[in-house]
This record gives structure tokens, C-alpha cells and sequence, in this order.
């Protein structure tokens, strides 16, 4: 019997969803036993070994920790193996337990014999087998009875209709001192895994069975086909983001991203993250959270940590919130850089309007004219791409549902928006986004999301912003006497025109124009976003 522990490194705050497509897993080990092991070496919790490097577990035992924590020691330390990456069950549930579900992937392979996963539930009153430490602190095998959900809630039990979920069965021991096991302990029937331990009121016995995740429809989850449209014949990316393309990018993602997770979380780790709250922001839960309120809680935090003076920079959403806390609060601000300079004003547009017929006399050169002009081709394609904003805007609960449920939605839903702005010559092409940004730190973004559940709180924003509340204060009319810098990039919204900018910014204090780049200039040129940021720094003395 191979028995393993994992240690973990240090304690941590809870880790919410990770996507984890793995290919095909076939088999687990027989009388598969793994524990998991914290700092002091007292036991936490239990899993099973599946093929010969994939570990499965209950969720709730891996909710309080990252990969980079753990560590499996096999044959009781002998040998230690990392992590590569782990996930829990897309539709895990940390309040009812539904879909209780982790897979570990070991950075290295484990000899072992295996049995195949159960493909169906056993039928109600079958005899199944838990493994888990006896009295003695041996791995041992207790006699159990599997109980469907409904026997479980009958009221025979202490469990009522309503506690338990179609993704769980129940598991009544046979001897009546026995315990369930902790949570991950496997549950063997007919030679096949057919659930792990998840929960149960107390120790298991004759009124509180142990309530295990059902794993038959496992198999059929991690090795689901990705099951797509064809595109339309000679379209490539005019419909949305095209499902030949999304499938390498899943593939990519499965394959060879996520076996590096760790990697690319070093990467996103590699500066000190802390958490706090300011105003009760959790994030909101009561509607009026727009640029405003999110302006007042960036400077509150500039404050709390020790700054009462500083630069702010912004693109996107960055930009306008930069541009709030510079209006409400100039006090503290030293200088504002963006790179989306946009001005929606009716003055603005007025001059944008003027400037078209003599674009040279607005203009530091011929050369930027595309930035800005011709009006009816930018005002056409503003229009064209603004089908997800209205959506956001007017219903964000229902495209925020849609997105975090579905892993491969988010994606493609992201992913549409890199590809767009990649640029009239490159929009179109596969390779354009390989080309522009590269897949990997794309996906950290789209793991970002996925991982701490915020699809429907940032499209929530949208919302927000567009409500009469944040329109009716007309920050874009109050002038700001910050210092002010624009970096516009040839293929972003269709920036304002200093003498547009002057009207809000009357310190204006460096302007400047790229004839490339586009909309995620952070994503796409971040050396030449910094330098240009660094020369805007150095004007306002503070380099």
C-alpha cells in the first residue's frame, strides 16, 4: 500500500476556484491513502493517488492553502514529492459542500497499481470499504454501508431533507465507534473509487454517517470534449472570437500553461499582496460602487499605508478612476499619467468636430492623424465594438453568471477583446495575440478572475458608471490643477485633442503619441508605457 503525506509549508487565506482541464484520467491506485500533514505534523486531511501523478481530495481540505504550500512525502517521508498545480471542481460550493472536489497534479510520477474510477453511483445499502489510520496509527480498512441521498435524509438519520446534494452519498460504518476518516479518505466499491469523505455531523456512526462526494461523473468531467461551433466558412474573428482558435487556446491552457501554475504564480507573487478593508468594501453590496467611491477608497489606502502625497497612472478603467481621485482630491495627487486620454464631454466633441477640418493646425504632426480621425470610420467602429458595454452596463448579473460558471466563456469573452485591439492589420490573423501580447500573461489575467470569483463584481462597474448617481456629478467638467501627462497609442478609443484635454487638465505638462500599440498598451508595450510614464515623472520634478 503506498501511503503518502502532504506538509504544508505555511497557513494562508482561503483559495477560491481553479481551472484545471487535465487530460483522460483512467484509473486510481488500489487502496490509494495519502495524508496531508501541516507544520507540527498533526494530520489534516486524506486523498487518493489516481494514474501516476494526479491526486484526488476533498476541496475543503486544500481551501486554506496554495500549491506552492504543499508537499506529498511518500512512504512516510522517505521521499517528497512538489506540486506542479492543483484545482478544485469548477462548481465547488464552500457553503453547502456541493462538488467537493480537488486534483492535485505531482511534479513527478508515482509507481503504482491502479483501479478505474466509478462511472456510476452504487446502489443504495452496497457494501463499500474506507481507508483511512486505525487507532493505532495504521492504514486499515473499515467495512462501510453506502447510503443514497435519499436513504440518508429519510429521517432515519440526523441529516434532513435540504443538507445534502445530488453530488454527495452517504457512508454508515459498520462498526458503531468507528470514525468517517477526515475529509479525502477514499471510499472503495467494487475495486472502484466512488467517493471521498467531505463532511458529516461528528464522527460517523449509526445517526451521523459520513457524507462523501460522489465521484461518478468525475472521469466524465475532467475528460469532457471541448464541444464548439464551427466558425463560418472564410470568417475569422468578424463573429466574435473564433472556436478553432479558442480550442488552442484551451489546449494551450491544459496542457502546457497549467502545469507551470506554480511558476506563474511566483510570478504574480514575486512583489509583498496584502488584503484589507477600507469602507466596508468586501467587494460592495450595495449599489452606487462607481469611479467616485473607488477613487475615495485608492486614497484612503494611500493614506492608511503612508502616503498622503503620490503619482497615480491609468489606462481603461485605471484612467478614469486616476482622473476622479485627481479631481476630488488634487491635495494628495502629484501628477496624473494616462494612456486613455478620452474626453466624451459635448466641448470636447465640439472641438474633436472642428479639428477634422483642419486636423494640421490641432495636431503635433501629419503623422498622428489616425489617432483621432476620420470621425465617421472611429464614431462606426466605437459603435461596432460597444455590444459588451451595453450589456455590462444594463445587465452585469446575467453576463457575470454566464462568465463565472463558465471557465471556457470567460476566455473566449476576454480573449475577444485582446484580439480586437490588436490592430486593423492583425485582428483577423490567429497568431495575432502570440504576436501582440503572448497567451501566457493573458491567461494570468483570465486566472485572476476565475480564481478569486470576480467576473460579476468588475462587470458590475460598468453599471455603476452609467448610472445617473455618478453621471449627474459631471467630474469630467471640473477642472483639476494636477499635473497631467497623455501617452496616446495608435490603435486605443479615440483619444481627446490637447486643446480638448486643456479644459480638464489645464496643466498638461507632457503629451505624447505612438504610431503602434493599441488598448492594453500595460499588456503590449509595458517598457515603453514605463519610459514614457518616467519622462512625465521627470517634468513634474520628481526624478
Amino acid at each position: 500500500m503506498n501511503q503518502c503525506n502532504i506538509r504544508i509549508k505555511r497557513p494562508q487565506k482561503l483559495l477560491l476556484l481553479l481551472l484545471l482541464f487535465l487530460t483522460s484520467i483512467l484509473a486510481i491506485l488500489i487502496r490509494p491513502f495519502f495524508f496531508f500533514e501541516g507544520n507540527s505534523g498533526g494530520r489534516i486531511c486524506a486523498g487518493s493517488l489516481i494514474d501516476n501523478e494526479t491526486v484526488v481530495t476533498a476541496a475543503t481540505c486544500l481551501a486554506f492553502y496554495d500549491p506552492d504550500q504543499l508537499v506529498v512525502a511518500v512512504d512516510n517521508g522517505a521521499k517528497v514529492i512538489q506540486i506542479a498545480a492543483y484545482s478544485f471542481d469548477a462548481y465547488f460550493d464552500f457553503v453547502t459542500m456541493e462538488n467537493d472536489i480537488a486534483v492535485l497534479k505531482l511534479a513527478e510520477s508515482v509507481n503504482a497499481n491502479y483501479l478505474e474510477l466509478a462511472t456510476e453511483q452504487p446502489a443504495s445499502g452496497s457494501t463499500g470499504i474506507l481507508v483511512r489510520f486505525d487507532a493505532n496509527n495504521t492504514v486499515a480498512e473499515f467495512a462501510e454501508t453506502i447510503l443514497s441521498i435519499e436513504d440518508c435524509t429519510s429521517g432515519k438519520y440526523k441529516y434532513a431533507e435540504g443538507d445534502l446534494f445530488n453530488t454527495m452519498l452517504c457512508a454508515l460504518p459498520e462498526d458503531t465507534d468507528a470514525c468517517g476518516g477526515p475529509a479525502g479518505s477514499p471510499l472503495v466499491s467494487n475495486n472502484k473509487l466512488v467517493g471521498l469523505i467531505s463532511w458529516g455531523y461528528g464522527c460517523a456512526n449509526k445517526d451521523s454517517p459520513a457524507v462523501c462526494t460522489n465521484l461518478e461523473d468525475l472521469k466524465a468531467q475532467l475528460s469532457q470534449p471541448l464541444v464548439l461551433h464551427e466558425p463560418l466558412e472564410g470568417i475569422g474573428f468578424q463573429y466574435g472570437f473564433n472556436s478553432n482558435y479558442l480550442k488552442k487556446v484551451v489546449e494551450y491552457w491544459r496542457n502546457n500553461y497549467l502545469p507551470k501554475w506554480s511558476e506563474r504564480e511566483a510570478f504574480l507573487k514575486q512583489f509583498p499582496h496584502f488584503e484589507t478593508q477600507i469602507q466596508g468594501q468586501t467587494p460592495a453590496t450595495k449599489p452606487g460602487f462607481n469611479a467616485a467611491q473607488m477613487a475615495i477608497v485608492m486614497r484612503n489606502l494611500m493614506l492608511r499605508i503612508g502616503f498622503d502625497k503620490f503619482l497615480v497612472q491609468g489606462g481603461d478603467w485605471g484612467s478614469i478612476t486616476g482622473s476622479a481621485i485627481s479631481t476630488l482630491f488634487p491635495e494628495n495627487v502629484l501628477g496624473f499619467h494616462s494612456n486613455m486620454c478620452t474626453m466624451y464631454t459635448p466641448l470636447a466633441l465640439a472641438k474633436l468636430f472642428i479639428a477634422s477640418w483642419a486636423p494640421e493646425r490641432y495636431l503635433p504632426s501629419r503623422f498622428f492623424y489616425e489617432h483621432h480621425f476620420p470621425l465617421k470610420a472611429k464614431f462606426a467602429s466605437l459603435f461596432y465594438e460597444m455590444g459588451y458595454f451595453h450589456l455590462q452596463a444594463t445587465k452585469p448579473d446575467t453576463i457575470g453568471t454566464a462568465l463565472q460558471t463558465n471557465p471556457i466563456g470567460l476566455a473566449a469573452y476576454f480573449l475577444e477583446k485582446f484580439q480586437t485591439v490588436t490592430g486593423p492589420g492583425l485582428n483577423q490573423q490567429f497568431n495575432a495575440m502570440d504576436k501582440v501580447y503572448k497567451l501566457d500573461p493573458l491567461l494570468d489575467n483570465i486566472m485572476i478572475y476565475y480564481l478569486t470569483d470576480t467576473a460579476t463584481t468588475s462587470v458590475r462597474f460598468y453599471a455603476e458608471n452609467l448610472s445617473k448617481e455618478f453621471l449627474g456629478l459631471q467630474l469630467d467638467r471640473v477642472q483639476s490643477p494636477v499635473p497631467m501627462g497623455c501617452a496616446r497609442f495608435k490603435h486605443d478609443l479615440t483619444p481627446a485633442l490637447d486643446w480638448a484635454l486643456k479644459d480638464k487638465f489645464p496643466n498638461l505638462v507632457h503629451s505624447t503619441y505612438y504610431n503602434q500599440g493599441g488598448h492594453f498598451a500595460a499588456f503590449e508595450l509595458p517598457g515603453m508605457l514605463y519610459i514614457n510614464f518616467q519622462e512625465f515623472a521627470k517634468k513634474v520634478n520628481l526624478e
